[in-house]
């Protein structure tokens, strides 16, 4: 009896120890890839139909961007590119920021380390960037990355 006692109350703790280590394998964070071209001042995920599918809490966004290309007649240095990240049902805005582009010159395009939004995401797949400059500086910018959480 003390030794079928034994192997039940064993075999619950094994239960119980590859459960808690196992969970977090279950929870998976969303994520989705974003590219964009911009050959004039502004892309707009919900024109474009690029909706991104995330959790509920906080959202992240990494990547990179470069100019690829400059129209004749502007010699300025490139424009600083925004991001926003908006709810399509709702337009919410969930928090944007403004990310520096090298010019052509620069070897290396400009990477977007991991960078929160400032409001957290309720989940689902409803999501989408708009991506813009304050003008068209004459600068046709690639870039691509990740949202997550």
């Amino acid at each position: 009896m003390k030794n079928k006692l034994r192997k039940v109350v064993m075999g619950f703790f094994v239960l119980v120890f590859i459960s808690v280590f196992s969970l977090p394998l279950l929870v998976e964070a969303a994520s989705t890839s974003y590219s964009f071209t911009m050959d004039n001042r502004v892309v707009d995920g919900s024109v474009t139909g690029k909706y991104h599918k995330l959790s509920s809490g906080n959202a992240y966004l990494t990547g990179s961007q470069y100019v690829y290309s400059t129209d004749s007649g502007y010699a300025k240095n490139p424009l600083s590119i925004g991001y926003e990240l908006r709810n399509k049902t709702t337009r919410n805005s969930f928090g944007s920021f403004f990310k520096a582009v090298p010019s052509r010159s620069s070897a290396y395009p400009t990477k977007i380390s991991k960078t929160k939004f400032s409001k957290s995401v309720g989940g689902g797949t409803n999501y989408y960037l708009i991506i813009w400059k304050g003008s068209n500086d004459g600068n046709n910018v690639k870039g691509s990355g990740t949202v997550s959480n």
